[in-house]
């Protein structure tokens, strides 16, 4: 809810052989919301965000990446996967809701669905909605 980098799938292969052989992700009956009655900058004071929002992240598959769950010291950014992509994947979503959502925030600041990340492999799967 009122996200900053949003939710996606994103799967790691640990062998290239095969890449292209197809594997589905999926996300189902989920519900996003974009920017709610809580403010990014209370006018009390305390914290203040003010960063571009998506709730999207894009899919992503990739050979021989960092495993989603680290269990040991990795290289920062830790959402960077360091992986090339497979080809094969095919991301689905079905019966997902996106409430709430306009071009900007109250801040000025992108409030959009979908998003793009420069730490993803270079190929990102088509979605299908």
């Amino acid at each position: 809810m009122d996200n900053h980098l949003g939710a996606g799938p994103q799967l790691i292969r640990k062998e290239s052989i095969g890449d292209y052989k197809t594997h589905t992700m999926e996300m189902n009956h989920n519900i996003f919301y974009g920017e709610t009655e809580i403010p990014d900058c209370p006018e009390n004071g305390g914290y203040c965000i003010r960063l571009d929002k998506f709730a999207v992240y894009p899919p992503a598959s990739a050979i021989k990446g960092k495993p989603p769950h680290i269990t040991g010291e990795s290289s920062l950014p830790m959402h960077k996967i360091k992986g090339d992509s497979s080809w094969g994947p095919e991301v689905k979503m079905v019966n997902n809701t996106f409430n709430g959502f306009k071009a900007k925030t109250t801040l000025e600041k992108d409030n959009s669905i979908f998003g793009s990340s420069e730490y993803q492999p270079d190929y990102t799967p088509m979605l299908q909605i």
